[in-house]
């Protein structure tokens, strides 16, 4: 078997052939003494701290995107920058974190994104204009952009084989259900207190956070003799920017703008040229060998799938009760926590599935129930029972517990501890796309009509949309129950 060359030491593997693994150690099969769980689940608690200050603020903020904008005297949708700004800058930062962590430390970088993440959080909450707000939402964006890859990656660490299901459950349960409870309460909160108080009331938990990482978090290995492909992470951040540029603006100004169009042409034109480049790189910035085994390239289809269908969903699901059925804004919020409620609950279940029937199973059964929502949602209008919406809203929402943690097992028990920061942080990249653009493609395909006929439509195509990610997890091996396929470790 080839093995990589001096100057390419600890980073491209150089064979990708399945090996056999040793027989398995009986302490992946239960809870050994000799290797307590302590640390691990004080990391996992304390990276969901930070997640979770992240994803409230995001969902209250967009809820009161208009409360914001009369406050501020401003457009809505110029306000809307501070939500964009803040998905592009966690994609655009994800990948990058996520392979700096690896090179230098998932510890250090972690920090670093922490403290940006507070400063920019507590600094919205003193913004004294939107372009202001804007920027410190970008900032706080960055900042989580460095946090989620590499807490991610420090918890797959930390964590043995046998026990990753159980944490990644918990890690979505927590990570959905707060900013669920967040978006419930985050209404009475801006009418109460102003939206400014949302950010000092959630800042301290991002705080809490930090500092509990500086005291607890362990170094991880740091890798020697690698280089950080900067060009491609500048060809990254391109092709990232021009896809949620062309989706807002064709939403802003129509798709026959020449801004837009633009930057529909430049983003594939990025994309080729970022392929080929990294395709020549002795060290990439991203290992496309990984996107050869399909226990890497599947669950990252089936999470890109996934977050298409379920935001797109989730983006007309209230246009559909508020125009069709008649609720109010209130009602309408109540009724939509049916989705991320159901999300949490489902999360530990898929985990003790993925772990006890496989990963495959797990999240093929999370795509069929995907695809039943997407069903039941089409048929909501013509059946004008609203309780059927409740339906589709928790399937869909169990379609996310079941296919997340079962996916991210997959990934964390086939790339090697090396690049587990640039392997969650390329799926992150490419699912902060992906909900972007599943958004914008289902309003674009329910258009102005928004009768049942254009809704029917709409949910269809998410429909389809799903069948892939079916046929994704259906390809994937399950490392929990089958032998797994794994790159060789570095001489």
């Amino acid at each position: 078997m080839s093995r990589q060359s001096p100057d390419n030491e600890g980073y491209k593997p150089a064979d990708l052939t399945p090996t056999e693994p040793a027989p398995p150690d009986p302490a992946d099969l239960q809870l050994a003494p000799d290797k307590p769980l302590g640390y691990a689940w004080s990391l996992l608690f304390i990276v969901l701290l930070g997640l979770l200050a992240h994803g409230s603020t995001l969902t209250i903020i967009g809820a009161s995107l208009r409360e914001i904008a009369d406050d501020m005297d401003a457009s809505v949708s110029l306000l809307g920058w501070a939500l964009t700004g803040a998905f592009l800058s966690q994609a655009i930062g994800s990948t990058i974190a996520g392979k700096l962590g690896d090179l230098y430390g998932h510890r250090r970088i972690y920090l670093v994104g922490s403290a940006i993440f507070i400063a920019g959080i507590f600094a919205s909450g003193l913004a004294w204009g939107p372009l202001s707000l804007i920027g410190f939402r970008v900032l706080a964006g960055l900042g989580g952009s460095m946090m989620i890859p590499t807490g991610m990656a420090m918890i797959m660490i930390a964590f043995p084989p046998y026990a990753r299901p159980r944490a990644l459950g918990w890690f979505h349960a927590v990570a959905t259900g707060g900013p669920a409870i967040g978006l419930a309460v985050g209404g009475s909160i801006v009418d109460l207190l102003g939206w400014r108080a949302v950010f000092f009331l959630y800042g301290p938990f991002a705080l809490v956070g930090g500092v509990l990482a500086y005291i607890v978090f362990r170094p991880t290995p740091r890798q020697h003799g690698v280089s950080v492909d900067y060009f491609g992470a500048v060809l990254l951040a391109v092709i990232a920017s021009s896809l949620l540029l062309a989706i807002d603006r064709g939403d802003a100004l129509g798709f026959r703008h020449p801004f837009a169009i633009a930057m529909l042409v430049l983003f594939p034109l990025g994309l080729i040229v970022f392929l080929r480049v990294q395709s020549q790189k002795s060290m990439p910035l991203v290992p496309l060998e990984y996107f050869r085994l399909r226990n890497y390239s599947g669950p990252a289809v089936t999470m890109i799938v996934a977050n298409f269908v379920y935001m797109g969903g989730f983006a007309i699901t209230p246009l559909l009760l508020q125009d069709h059925f008649g609720f109010d804004l209130a009602v309408v919020t109540l009724l939509l926590l049916a989705r991320p409620m159901t999300f949490s609950l489902a999360s530990p279940f898929g985990g003790m599935m993925a772990q006890r029937a496989g990963e495959s199973p797990a999240a093929v059964l999370g795509g069929f129930f995907m695809l039943l929502s997407m069903v039941i949602f089409a048929l909501s209008p013509h059946i004008d029972m609203f309780f059927v919406v409740i339906i589709a809203l928790v399937l869909s929402g169990a379609c996310f517990g079941m296919v997340m943690p079962s996916m991210q097992i997959v990934v964390a028990n086939t790339i090697p501890e090396r690049d587990f920061g640039v392997a969650m942080g390329v799926i992150q990249t490419l699912s902060s796309l992906s909900v972007a653009a599943g958004i914008q493609t289902m309003l674009v395909v329910l258009g102005e009509a928004r009768n049942p006929g254009a809704f029917t439509g709409a949910f269809l195509v998410g429909g389809a949309i799903s069948l892939a990610g079916i046929v994704s997890a259906s390809m994937i091996r399950s490392t929990m129950r089958h032998r797994q396929v794994v790159i060789p470790p570095p001489d």
